[in-house]
């Protein structure tokens, strides 16, 4: 059954080096651009597969020194993590004196790139390490590019050497990456209100000096003092505090079993792999807290609709697609359907409307081609990857949301799809002003790994329903 697709599969099938073995694998070509070296054969790679590390090509006056995803090589692939995800060309690195000829503006700034290579960004602050990146790309496209004079070269040298020497060394976060992940399982329900409030101040602090990558050693070292103490210090409640209480009323899972038996009915050859390990991963969260007998409702509730999302994002396979019929088009519509107009600009949304219309037409007529039926779902399906979130906020947008959008915006290789439900939730979190609101930014902005969407929307649903605002999933 067709769903909303949150990652463009069509982007990634449009590739013009993609080939296929079969009717359901797609298969990319790897090309190896020597950059003056001997040649090096092509290789044909399934969805997802690894490349064969070829043997190493030869040039006179140089050594090999590796197969970068650019032609400035400042990102090495690795063959034994790297997958292919599309079509691509890899670039031989080469060190040494050069060939006759070279400046020794051109020597001396190669081995300043050469010398940086060993650095590692988890070793410095975030932004000390931005800008030694921002000088060491600029070095290596200054090198690659024959039409450098020398004092380019000997400038971008000075850059890199400057940027190189200025990189602070990062905090060490460990003990206190440890303390936050273990206090993540403490809920209010039996502690006294006060206590428990000042222990949330106190993880949220940590959580976000966890979250700054340009801490310094003492600020850690303090958030992690404030997060023990706040641990020590948890009262339990009696029956007369505020604190939380442990008699709540069991939570109704019947739309939870329903979500989970509707995604255990999926068939996972009719979907990509990273959408159904995805899906695979909010079913397991689902079923855990099935069976958990102290799970709260907007525990369950928050489960749910994590299920529900990453099913209507599973992405069926090149196969499947070729077969659509008029049932996966009314499934389209009906999640589209689900889509509220307040969290996207008019515009889009009257797009949107149009090609719903359409497929409406379509659906209903009963001598429809099948041309006429994939038409009208590409159609839609197009309108949706367009939607564009709307701005507009009923409420005053605190710093912590600003940086919250900032941060969905930031994410890298993610299309706008991906992005709608996340900022649409963050609109509306905006407008509350419910103490749980800053909580729940805090918590996001800490918790969150900014290059994958699929955790920053977990973390999210998590999120609002530990804080009380699981309306807004």
């Amino acid at each position: 059954m067709k769903k909303i697709f949150l990652i463009a599969l069509a982007g990634i099938l449009a590739l013009g080096a993609a080939t296929s073995c079969n009717d359901s694998e797609v298969e990319f070509t790897v090309t190896f651009n020597t950059q003056g070296g001997s040649a090096v054969t092509p290789q044909v790679i399934p969805d997802g597969g690894k490349i064969t590390k070829p043997a190493d090509p030869t040039r006179a006056d140089y050594t090999f020194a590796g197969w970068y995803k650019e032609t400035a090589c400042i990102n090495v692939w690795d063959f034994d993590k790297d997958v292919v995800r599309n079509a691509l060309t890899l670039y031989a690195k080469w060190t040494g004196a050069g060939a006759p000829g070279d400046s020794q503006a051109k020597i001396d700034l190669k081995a300043s790139i050469d010398a940086s290579a060993t650095l590692k960004q988890g070793d410095y602050t975030s932004t000390s390490w931005a800008a030694f990146q921002t000088a060491l790309t600029a070095a290596a496209t200054a090198y690659a590019d024959t039409n450098s004079t020398d004092a380019q070269l000997t400038a971008a040298k000075t850059a890199l050497d400057g940027a190189k020497n200025a990189l602070v060394a990062a905090a060490d976060k460990s003990s206190l990456s440890a303390a936050v992940t273990a206090t993540g399982t403490l809920r209010p329900y039996g502690y006294t209100a006060e206590s428990w409030t000042a222990f949330q101040t106190a993880r949220n602090a940590a959580i976000g000096i966890q979250a700054n990558g340009d801490a310094t050693q003492a600020q850690v070292d303090e958030a992690l003092t404030n997060l023990n103490t706040a641990v020590e210090g948890l009262q339990a409640a009696t029956s007369s505090d505020n604190g939380g209480s442990t008699d709540d009323p069991a939570p109704d899972k019947t739309s939870l079993s329903a979500s989970i038996t509707a995604a255990q009915g999926k068939t996972e050859g009719d979907y990509t792999s990273d959408s159904w390990a995805s899906m695979q991963s909010a079913l397991t969260a689902a079923i855990a807290i099935q069976g958990d007998t102290t799970a709260s409702q907007a525990q369950v509730d928050a489960a749910k609709a994590n299920l529900d999302r990453s099913v209507a994002a599973l992405q069926h396979t090149a196969a499947a697609n070729e077969t659509t019929t008029k049932t996966d088009l009314d499934t389209f519509i009906a999640d589209t359907d689900k889509l509220v107009e307040a969290d996207y600009t008019a515009d889009s949304w009257a797009v949107l409307q149009s090609a719903l219309t359409d497929a409406r037409q379509v659906s209903a007529d009963g001598s429809a081609t099948q041309s006429q039926i994939n038409s009208a779902y590409a159609a839609l399906e197009t309108a949706v990857q367009n939607l564009m979130p709307s701005t507009a906020n009923t409420g005053t947008v605190s710093t912590l949301t600003n940086q919250l959008i900032s941060l969905v915006n930031a994410l890298p290789t993610v299309d706008q799809l991906n992005r709608n439900p996340l900022l649409a939730v963050t609109t509306r979190l905006a407008a509350r002003t419910a103490d749980g609101v800053r909580d729940a930014l805090m918590l996001l902005l800490g918790n969150t790994a900014p290059d994958n969407v699929l955790t920053l929307n977990e973390t999210l649903n998590g999120v609002l329903s530990v804080v009380g605002l699981g309306d807004l999933i």
